[in-house]
């Protein structure tokens, strides 16, 4: 960093030979710590060591002859080319110390929620809520599954949005070892909500219980634009079902999730318990497996 600053050879050779001053006690230190404590030489170590000292002898040879004093303008690019490093460093440090320690606490989270030990400890502290159930509710995958996840959404909710395509990686990735229902919560004033849950409730009661499943799921998938109606042509009913009983249905729901203190979607309930804050459904793979061996 230094040479190319200086126009004047001397110059250069001087700073060098000063700089390579601070470094000759070192050798000898090491020198001794290796005869006398470790009693082993590095032989390595002994050849930089030597180059320290061969380019002391070579310098200090030349300068001798051809003596350039520092000045101030010569230490100028010295001091530059210290402080410069340092500067950046003080920037620098930091933040590198930050992203180091975020990558740590990253990967301790993730042992954490992936231990299943810890998983089905956390989960079975919280009281066990009565799922019951209900006169209609939207239910997928083997009826003999061990672990029964309930899942409460809302229409307009984005994180059920991402929920929903957890769990039907799970139910993919273990068909044989959960099942799902799906219970809705929404708040009454929003009519497009109600429309969307009528029409599921609608098609599960008509006898449809996959298409309203797959009519659930064509919901979640869609993007920021969704029109009621061309999803609802897309999942027709067979059967004429009356309002009312849906209208009575649908208050089950709303009333089982005020019982149970429900009051934010997405929520998840595996087998009667609430799933540990802080977890997710991806975090279930884990416990699956053991759980299932």
């Amino acid at each position: 960093i230094l040479v190319p600053m200086y126009n004047e050879t001397l110059s250069v050779l001087s700073i060098l030979m000063h700089l390579n001053l601070f470094t000759l006690p070192y050798t000898l230190f090491s020198i001794y710590y290796q005869i006398f404590k470790l009693k082993k030489l590095c032989w390595l170590c002994l050849c930089v060591q030597g180059v320290l000292w061969l380019e002391f002898a070579i310098t200090f040879s030349f300068l001798e002859r051809n003596i350039n004093p520092l000045t101030y303008t010569s230490l100028q690019p010295l001091v530059f080319g210290f402080l410069l490093p340092t500067f950046v460093w003080i920037l620098i440090k930091q933040p590198l110390i930050l992203a180091s320690q975020t990558s740590k606490w990253r990967y301790e989270s993730l042992r954490f929620r992936n231990n299943p030990l810890v998983f089905g400890a956390l989960l079975q502290q919280a009281p066990k809520v009565d799922i019951g159930r209900l006169p209609v509710e939207i239910e997928i995958g083997v009826p003999h599954a061990p672990h029964c996840l309930t899942i409460v959404v809302n229409p307009k909710c984005k994180p059920c949005s991402h929920a929903h395509r957890e769990f039907e990686e799970l139910l993919e990735d273990f068909p044989e070892h959960i099942r799902g229902n799906f219970r809705f919560l929404y708040w009454k004033e929003n009519d497009e909500d109600k429309r969307v849950v009528q029409h599921i409730i609608a098609l599960a009661l008509s006898g449809q219980q996959n298409l309203s499943y797959e009519a659930l799921s064509k919901w979640f998938s869609y993007s920021e634009t969704k029109d009621i109606e061309i999803w609802k042509n897309l999942f027709s009913l067979n059967n004429e079902v009356t309002v009312s009983v849906v209208e009575e249905i649908i208050e089950c729901h709303l009333q089982w999730a005020k019982n149970v203190g429900v009051s934010g979607t997405p929520s998840f309930f595996l087998n009667g318990y609430p799933l540990p804050e802080g977890f997710k459904l991806r975090d279930l793979r884990a416990y699956l497996l053991v759980s299932n061996n």
